[in-house]
């Protein structure tokens, strides 16, 4: 089987998504607002997810991030927040760099 548009990179797959499927709740997750007292859960849609990557994209690269520089971004560590700084930097034409704690 043959596609016509292959997904081939994850910010592909990424605006593939955009152009295919819509969800109101497209991530969940618990807002950490104080350590070791669980916050609200936060729900996320497809383009509350879109807005915030491309609207950090325009910042980065109006700051001067240029294509192959490498970025990385520290937050909570949740699983959303890989995959949002991910597609922030690639977006971006950036490198992301990933660390342990």
């Amino acid at each position: 089987m043959q596609h016509k548009h292959a997904i081939t990179t994850l910010n592909h797959l990424f605006f593939h998504h955009l152009d295919h499927y819509r969800l109101d709740r497209l991530l969940s997750f618990q807002n950490v607002s104080k350590p070791g007292k669980p916050g609200e859960t936060m729900v996320w849609s497809t383009e509350r997810f879109a807005r915030s990557v491309f609207a950090l994209r325009q910042f980065l690269l109006s700051s001067g991030l240029a294509a192959g520089d490498r970025v990385a971004f520290r937050g909570a560590g949740a699983i959303c927040g890989c995959a949002w700084s991910d597609l922030l930097g690639l977006s971006a034409g950036a490198a992301g760099v990933h660390s342990g704690r």
